[in-house]
């Protein structure tokens, strides 16, 4: 930004209220999938940070200690952001209950139970549910080798009427930041035999939400 550009009473000269502009565009575009977190015409996102808090917190957003947590592929960054948004309001329902000795109340019950899940418990539970249901339906099915958190059934394998993954389906009924549904949709695709999202679409295989 030029040092003559006027500012205006946010302290945003013309650079910063075009960053802005983009800004709230873009999450209006995300908003078309995930309003309720983006839509930029709720009332948070009227209070837009200025330029010099926005500046800051990008810096900080792409610092060399964070570069991991916006690799490709790493889904866990969304989660970790979901779980500690509410770890304030978590603390006091739980303080509510453990030190005060009293019960939950309705209005605690979001902060209490919304809690993130790391990869590898959501592995052992998809592999171990859906994973478990494919290989009882393709007993002949290679799968369980590639499915680290897989355990071993013990005795003899169920079996189940076999079914091709079109015909499966899966229910999440807490579905927070689609976790479980990532986790469940690469079980999936590997069910189809092949090896990505892209392979299993160039096959004519589609697996919808």
């Amino acid at each position: 930004m030029n040092a003559d550009d006027p500012l205006d009473p946010l302290g945003e000269g013309p650079r910063d209220q075009a960053y802005r502009h983009f800004l709230l565009w873009q999450s209006g575009e995300l908003a078309k999938e995930i309003p309720v977190l983006f839509d930029p015409d709720n009332l948070p996102s009227r209070l837009f940070p200025r330029p010099n808090a926005l500046r800051q917190l990008i810096e900080r957003l792409n610092g060399d200690e964070l570069n991991d947590a916006w690799k490709g592929g790493n889904e866990e960054t969304v989660g970790w952001v979901y779980q500690f948004f509410n770890a304030e309001e978590k603390a006091v329902a739980f303080k509510k209950v453990f030190k005060d000795k009293k019960k939950f109340l309705k209005e605690d019950i979001p902060a209490a139970t919304q809690i993130f899940t790391p990869r590898w418990i959501v592995k052992f539970l998809v592999q171990n549910s859906l994973g478990r249901l494919w290989l009882s339906m393709h007993p002949d099915s290679r799968l369980a080798a590639d499915w680290e958190y897989l355990v071993p059934a013990a005795g003899e394998p169920a079996t189940a009427t076999r079914k091709s993954v079109k015909e499966i389906c899966l229910l999440d009924p807490a579905t927070g930041t689609m976790h479980f549904g990532l986790v469940a949709f690469d079980v999936l695709v590997a069910c189809t035999g092949r090896r990505s999202p892209m392979q299993a679409r160039a096959a004519g295989l589609t697996i919808r939400p």
